[in-house]
């Protein structure tokens, strides 16, 4: 994860994302929904097929790990056809009343969230003492606001995996609007809550990306989006950061491979600055080593117990160089 951690966020105003329970066919679809509270400690995946298009369906659990006070369901959207299959896990927020909704996105490209779920903004951290691991409660994680949505995408990434691969991220859109309609169909309770998406590094373009298919699909809805990064003011890291965004510009001009390397590579630049410092990357006050939050996750992910407790298929992987 970048130093210089850009967060990027869009907001649909009214509506999150107009729900459209048509079917192929252009028919009203069916999309009552009633959803039972699984018994505690019942790890069976409860399958849903979609009333708008059979060939999405979802199966899910509801585990009881980080925060067992909140409605949990972590489990798979399947997009059958290509052959994709996401994983996610969804807190329900404390703040129950007027909460909004959530989707988090980790960069790379091909960099899980759960990496934000257990080292960012997620309910809870994992700690290893020697003998055993367990998760601890993270007393600054949003879903004390808000609903939250960590996806897994595209296919390969974290815990998802399939043969429908995608090459540009544009074409990422479809499946996660076709993600996002597929979880309001099953839990119609979140459908008109203020929709929210953020994500770090990569997720920049994710998001933006992602909230463009959105909007075209919600035809007519207001949006207020905007990024925000931090860096130092001396002349040097100024004179390279405003290269470095010449050089986005030019990525995002002509999205070519060689374009967004040099973009990168400058970015690089910028961030070697910094951490030839020592100092926290969210707090500069402090040394980076007492702001380094356990990576002890991923173990912990891949435990037999942890992987049927939450639903997921296959073996645990962080970052996987080969999604691009």
């Amino acid at each position: 994860m970048s130093w210089i951690t850009l967060l990027w966020h869009f907001y649909i105003k009214t509506f999150p994302l107009q729900y459209n329970n048509s079917n192929q066919n252009g028919q009203q679809a069916d999309t009552t929904t009633t959803i039972p509270f699984l018994s505690s400690n019942n790890n069976k995946m409860t399958s849903f097929t979609s009333n708008r298009n059979p060939d999405l369906s979802i199966r899910f659990t509801q585990p009881e790990l980080c925060d067992p006070n909140v409605i949990q369901y972590s489990g798979y959207f399947d997009i059958n056809s290509k052959d994709v299959h996401y994983f996610f896990w969804f807190f329900e927020s404390k703040k129950i009343e007027d909460a909004p909704f959530t989707l988090w996105l980790n960069g790379g490209p091909g960099c899980s969230s759960m990496g934000g779920l257990f080292t960012g903004p997620g309910p809870c951290k994992v700690t290893d003492d020697g003998f055993n691991m367990k998760t601890v409660y993270n007393p600054y994680s949003w879903h004390r606001y808000s609903n939250i949505l960590f996806l897994d995408q595209p296919a390969g990434t974290g815990f998802s995996y399939g043969t429908g691969t995608i090459n540009r991220t544009e074409d990422g859109a479809y499946y996660v609007y076709e993600c996002l309609q597929l979880f309001f169909e099953m839990f119609p309770q979140y459908r008109k809550l203020p929709f929210h998406m953020f994500g770090e590094s990569y997720a920049g373009r994710f998001v933006s990306e992602y909230a463009r298919h959105i909007i075209e699909k919600n035809l007519m809805i207001k949006t207020n989006i905007f990024s925000s990064s931090e860096n130092d003011n001396n002349d040097e890291d100024q004179i390279i950061l405003l290269k470095s965004v010449a050089y986005v510009k030019q990525c995002a001009d002509t999205n070519t491979v060689a374009d967004c390397y040099k973009a990168r590579n400058t970015c690089v630049e910028i961030e070697n600055l910094f951490v030839t410092t020592g100092q926290s990357t969210t707090d500069i006050r402090i040394p980076a080593v007492q702001d380094t939050p356990p990576q002890t996750y991923t173990r912990f992910l891949n435990l037999d117990s942890t992987r049927q407790h939450i639903g997921a298929d296959t073996i645990y992987t962080e970052c996987k160089a080969s999604v691009r």
